[in-house]
C-alpha cells in the first residue's frame, strides 16, 4: 500500500488543508496493514501520517523543505545502499524532529537541520520517506529507497 503526499493532518497546528474522510480511510487501511501485516510506504504526507499513528512530533519545517531541493544525510541504518549524503525533491511544510520520531520507527535519513527525512518501523514492513522519489529524474539515490521497498517489502528487517 502506497499512502501519497497531499493534505496537512488535522493534528499540526493551524492546518490549513485537511481532509477528514481521507483520514478516516487511511486509518482504517493502516489498521488492516498491521493486522495483515500489510508492507505500506507513506510519501511525504503519508509518512507523516504513519509517524503521527505512532505518536510522531510533527514542527513547521515550511522554510527549508518546502518546495525545494535539500541535502539529506543517511544514518546507516538502511539496508540499500546510499551515499552519505544525497540531494532530496522536497515539497513538505510538516517535519519530525529527530526526537520527535516514536521508538517504534528508526530514522534512515536526516536533513541537515536533524528532522527526519526517512525511517522505517521497527516490526512492521512499512516505510517512510519525506521527500517525492517520484519527481526524482533521473532517479539516483533519493529514489533508490523506494527502488528497494518496493523489491523488498514482505521482509521487515529490510
Amino acid at each position: 500500500m502506497i499512502l501519497t503526499g497531499g493534505n496537512d493532518l488535522p493534528s499540526v497546528p493551524d492546518p490549513n488543508d485537511v481532509a477528514p474522510e481521507r483520514d478516516r480511510v487511511e486509518t482504517w487501511l493502516l489498521e488492516q496493514a498491521e493486522e495483515l501485516r500489510t508492507p505500506v510506504i507513506g510519501i511525504c504526507r503519508g509518512a507523516q501520517f504513519i509517524a503521527h499513528r505512532f505518536g510522531a512530533r510533527l514542527v513547521d519545517g515550511q522554510h527549508g523543505h518546502s518546495g525545494t531541493r535539500h541535502h539529506v544525510r543517511s544514518t546507516g541504518d538502511a539496508p540499500w545502499q546510499w551515499p552519505e549524503r544525497f540531494t532530496v525533491a522536497s515539497h513538505h511544510r510538516w517535519a519530525i524532529p529527530a526526537d520527535g520520531l516514536p521508538q517504534q520507527l528508526r530514522p534512515l535519513a536526516l536533513a541537515e537541520d536533524d528532522t527526519v527525512e526517512a525511517f522505517a518501523h521497527r516490526d512492521l514492513p512499512w516505510w517512510g520517506l519525506m521527500w517525492h522519489p517520484e519527481r526524482e529524474f533521473p532517479a539516483g539515490p533519493a529514489a533508490d529507497a523506494l527502488t528497494f521497498i518496493l523489491n523488498h517489502s514482505t521482509n521487515p528487517s529490510h
